[in-house]
């Protein structure tokens, strides 16, 4: 009996160290759950005394409706002046044919231009110089992408960089996402209570985390969309944009008693 006794003394003592509390000799044994939930749980949770913090993330799938397309025209000449001056004049076939199709100036943006020797790594020399333009085209409808690549690389662009989506309706679903993470976060929280033997509380610190706005379509920093002319779906390629996951994450900090 007397080692028992000062066996579960040292485990008392032990979790009173650990949790910083100055708990009197009846309140270790709730010391001592805290520290095995916490063990168990995953890092984004942390029971302490009368607290427990969770992090949770909430995500609501969304089809995005709009687009950037980045072109690019290629030219190759013996020198750079040939090279320069027959790019030009393919950039301005491709922006004269983005103009009929309803791309604003302000929706159109030169986004790179190099130039750039041609070896003969043989005899080390230089054959010609390449010059590329990269234009980024926004605010497109989605609908619409497949005929402005089509009629741009008719026109003289020799590169489809990449196509960036994008969700006008990001906001709303950023929303619906943060009140899916704090529901994630109170349930999470519940369980760690109950498995401290206390009840949850109400919440007293709650913070929003990093909000990733890659998916979201500002019309009123990119300008109004233009609609294109409808044209055979035969002649044009077709887009499929999938899905997009719009995330929030929040730490939630309750009381327990």
């Amino acid at each position: 009996m007397k080692k028992r006794g000062i066996v579960t003394a040292i485990l008392a003592a032990a979790a009173l160290a650990v949790t910083g509390c100055a708990e009197t000799a009846g309140q270790a044994k709730e010391s001592a759950a805290a520290i095995t939930t916490q063990a168990v749980s995953s890092a984004q949770a942390q029971v302490s005394g009368n607290t427990v913090t969770v992090t949770a993330k909430g995500s609501v799938k969304e089809t995005p409706d709009m687009a950037a397309i980045s072109l690019g025209i290629t030219t190759n000449e013996s020198t750079a002046e040939k090279a320069q001056k027959k790019n030009t004049e393919s950039v301005n076939k491709v922006k004269e044919k983005l103009k009929d199709l309803g791309v604003e100036e302000k929706s159109l943006q030169t986004s790179g231009y190099d130039i750039y020797p041609q070896y003969d790594y043989n005899s080390n020399k230089i054959t010609s110089y390449q010059v590329t333009t990269t234009l980024t085209v926004s605010d497109r409808k989605i609908a619409d992408t497949g005929k402005l690549i089509t009629e741009a690389v008719a026109a003289g662009a020799n590169n489809v960089n990449n196509v960036t989506y994008t969700c006008s309706s990001y906001d709303e679903k950023y929303q619906e996402a943060l009140q899916a993470a704090v529901s994630a976060a109170r349930a999470k929280a519940q369980v760690l209570a109950e498995a401290a033997g206390k009840t949850l509380g109400e919440p007293s610190v709650l913070v929003e985390g990093y909000q990733d706005t890659s998916a979201q379509y500002d019309p009123t920093v990119s300008g109004k969309t233009m609609a294109m002319e409808s044209m055979n779906s035969a002649d044009s390629m077709q887009m499929e944009p999938g899905q997009m996951s719009i995330d929030a994450d929040v730490t939630v900090t309750y009381s327990m008693q």
